[in-house]
């Protein structure tokens, strides 16, 4: 068990500072369809799932380019693990509103039947889902260099 922590926190430490902002922004494109999918389940609503489906597939070059552009003009790749507290969660709450903000027009214009308040779950969805899962990647990180017993190791 110890040594798989150790292969854990070698691959985490051979990352270079980009790779891990890609994966950073990763998780957060990953994130996208996931809590727009959510927020639709949530309200049951009578739409044709499929006709939604293609209608977000033919948006969703403009809803990635949006949110890419966005976390970078927030510095959203440039902030690391152990930076990640109330300040910064304040800052990646304003970054979600506001990718939530342009993508209710970019729907509307592109067609998508659904109501405003999908987009304001979605908003909601995404915030949760993205702060949780950056805190328990922050803490499982946290663990892996206590556990390491390297006390002056950086995080991500």
């Amino acid at each position: 068990m110890a040594h798989e922590r150790q292969g854990v926190l070698n691959i985490i430490q051979s990352l270079s500072r980009s790779q891990k902002r890609i994966v950073m922004m990763g998780i957060d494109l990953l994130i996208l369809p996931n809590a727009f999918a959510g927020a639709v389940f949530m309200q049951a609503l009578s739409v044709s799932l499929g006709d939604l489906a293609l209608q977000l597939v033919a948006l969703g070059p403009y809803m990635v380019a949006i949110t890419i552009g966005l976390a970078y003009w927030y510095e959203l790749p440039k902030l690391r693990l152990k930076d990640f507290d109330g300040g910064t969660v304040l800052r990646y709450a304003t970054f979600t509103a506001c990718v939530t903000m342009f993508f209710i027009p970019v729907g509307f214009v592109g067609g998508l039947d659904v109501p405003i308040s999908t987009f304001v779950l979605f908003g909601c969805l995404f915030f949760a889902i993205g702060t949780l899962i950056r805190l328990a990647m922050r803490q499982m990180l946290i663990e892996l260099y206590r556990r390491a017993g390297n006390q002056h190791q950086v995080l991500i």
